[in-house]
């Protein structure tokens, strides 16, 4: 594999696993302050 690698690959590759973190970052911490509330799902409030 080639040392030098083409430069939008250089630019977004983190940019986007940074965008994707932060977004799965978010949403289980969404989740786990809604379920902490207890209005997460429906189901969630059956099985409890």
């Amino acid at each position: 594999m080639p040392n030098r690698s083409p430069p939008f690959l250089t630019a977004y590759v983190p940019k986007i696993t940074t965008q994707l973190f932060t977004l799965l970052y978010a949403r289980v911490t969404l989740a786990t302050s809604l379920q902490d509330s207890g209005q997460f799902t429906s189901s969630n409030a059956t099985q409890t």
